[in-house]
């Protein structure tokens, strides 16, 4: 029987915001080093591969049993789901004051440009051309360049402002394919900041649920 362990001297700090889940686990799916047990060592594997290789599909030879939310990538968000279960079990609690170790700039890249990658095969050529054109504009503000920039925010607005009848789980999922051209050609760097971070850690959590309703993709073709 799987049993939930204690951190065994390792340390993985993750973000609680969203689940990292989009389908269901069980305690078999998430014990990655198929130990008997789950524990954040599961997750740390995870981020050591991701941050060796970045996010990647398992159709292009990531492993599928670190999968573990059945995406069909592996990325942070797999360890995400992992720290999330140790949490709800009460046995491997991850305290705020803790999470100062974050997901890596390059797992973090990783994940924005893997989600940029599906919403590209979603969006509408139409769409793609607003949201270059939203890019053209941004690379003309220099003050968004640089660490200290609140990006999501930015990106946010801007999206909106071009999508009126988007839901904000929509326009996120719209923004992604902005901040992965700005982080890739813009000349912007990730924010280090906490709240930052968290913010597009909630930013992939939505372009996840977009993709994973039934009816999201075609809501998303809709619009603009």
């Amino acid at each position: 029987m799987l049993r939930t362990c204690g951190l065994a001297g390792i340390v993985f700090i993750a973000f609680l915001l969203g689940t990292g889940e989009a389908g269901a686990q069980t305690a078999s799916d998430m014990d990655v080093n198929r130990d008997g047990a789950v524990t954040s060592l599961d997750a740390l594997l995870i981020m050591n591969y991701v941050n060796r290789h970045g996010a990647m599909e398992v159709s292009r030879g990531a492993p599928s049993h670190f999968d573990v939310n059945r995406d069909g990538w592996v990325s942070s968000q797999d360890a995400l789901a992992i720290t999330n279960y140790l949490n709800r079990q009460g046995r491997e609690p991850i305290k705020k004051r803790e999470q100062a170790q974050v997901i890596s700039s390059a797992s973090l890249r990783g994940d924005i440009r893997s989600k940029s990658i599906q919403v590209e095969k979603v969006i509408t050529d139409k769409q793609k051309g607003i949201l270059r054109a939203i890019c053209r504009d941004l690379e003309k503000v220099s003050g968004l360049r640089g660490p200290a920039a609140d990006h999501v925010e930015a990106v946010r607005g801007r999206v909106a402002a071009s999508f009126k009848q988007a839901t904000p789980e929509q326009v996120d999922f719209l923004s992604v394919y902005v901040l992965n051209q700005m982080y890739a050609e813009g000349g912007w760097s990730l924010p280090p900041a906490m709240d930052k971070t968290q913010t597009l850690i909630q930013v992939l959590s939505n372009v996840s649920k977009v993709l994973n309703d039934d009816s999201g993709t075609s809501n998303i073709r809709k619009l603009g």
